[in-house]
């Protein structure tokens, strides 16, 4: 089996800050293969924005006032 199929969402992962400069010092951070995976795949803004979506629905929801 390969090492990447023993791997999890809370695995370790090298992720670059800003992705152009490369794997460079001052530009890595060590953060888990699930907050790598969302960064990937969305810019900051897109994951800011998800987050107050689910936010906001969530404290709807402990308030009682989803619509069902």
């Amino acid at each position: 089996s390969s090492i990447s199929s023993k791997r999890n969402k809370n695995s370790p992962s090298v992720d670059r800050i800003i992705p152009k400069k490369g794997y460079v010092p001052g530009n890595i951070i060590v953060v888990s293969m699930k907050a790598n995976m969302i960064k990937s795949d969305a810019t900051p803004d897109e994951i800011i924005k998800v987050g107050k979506f689910y936010k906001k629905l969530l404290e709807e929801m402990e308030d009682g006032s989803e619509t069902d």
